[in-house]
C-alpha cells in the first residue's frame, strides 16, 4: 500500500505499487463490531506502473490518480482521462515525495515544479 485517503463520501482508498486503487467502506457501530468490507478495485489508470496516492479537486471531487510511468511523475484526471502533468524525476524506484495543497501539487524533484 502506497497511500490511503479518506474520501468526503466516507469511503477509504487505498493505492499500491501494482496500480490498483481500492475503495474500502468502514461498517460497524463500536469497536467490537467494525468491519472494513472492499468496494470496488481498479487498474489501468493512462499506463501508471505505480500508484503513489489519489486526490479530489476540493471544487469539483474530480478523481486525480498521482503515480509513475516509466521515469515520470504523473498527475492522472481520471474523469477526462487525461494526463494534467508529468514530470521526469527518475522513476518510483527513486525515493519521492509530493505535496496535496487545496491549490496544488508539488512534487519534491530537484526543479521542485508545481502544478
Amino acid at each position: 500500500v502506497t497511500s490511503l485517503t479518506v474520501h468526503p463520501d466516507g469511503l477509504l482508498y487505498s493505492s499500491g505499487r501494482d496500480g490498483t486503487v481500492s475503495a474500502w467502506r468502514l461498517q460497524g457501530s463500536d469497536a467490537a463490531s467494525l468491519r472494513l468490507s472492499k468496494e470496488s478495485s481498479l487498474q489501468g489508470w493512462g499506463g501508471l506502473e505505480l500508484i503513489a496516492g489519489v486526490a479530489w479537486q476540493q471544487h469539483n471531487q474530480r478523481l486525480l490518480v498521482l503515480g509513475f510511468q516509466h521515469m515520470h511523475f504523473v498527475v492522472w484526471d481520471e474523469p477526462r482521462r487525461a494526463r494534467l502533468w508529468r514530470v521526469e524525476c527518475g522513476g518510483a524506484r527513486r525515493p519521492y515525495a509530493f505535496y496535496l495543497g487545496a491549490t496544488d501539487i508539488t512534487a519534491a524533484v530537484p526543479t521542485q515544479l508545481t502544478l
